[in-house]
């Protein structure tokens, strides 16, 4: 889930230096994602072990991560 959470931290820096009038949302969304975070990894401790837990991400969501990067 971190890497999940770092595409949402990349793609709205990505978004604000595409767009300036959306800066004035950055901290709000940038705390939204931080309080999912630790509301997930609260949630895993109580009713998960993490031991063989998978995720995936569709080639769409890597290359735009990727474009972000880049830019």
């Amino acid at each position: 889930m971190e890497v999940y959470h770092n595409l949402q931290r990349i793609y709205y820096k990505g978004k604000v230096e595409a767009d300036r009038t959306q800066e004035r949302f950055l901290t709000g969304w940038l705390n939204r994602v931080q309080r999912k975070e630790e509301y997930l990894k609260d949630w895993d401790k109580e009713n998960v072990g993490t031991e063989n837990k998978k995720y995936s991400f569709t080639q769409s969501s890597l290359d735009k991560m990727k474009m972000y990067i880049q830019n």
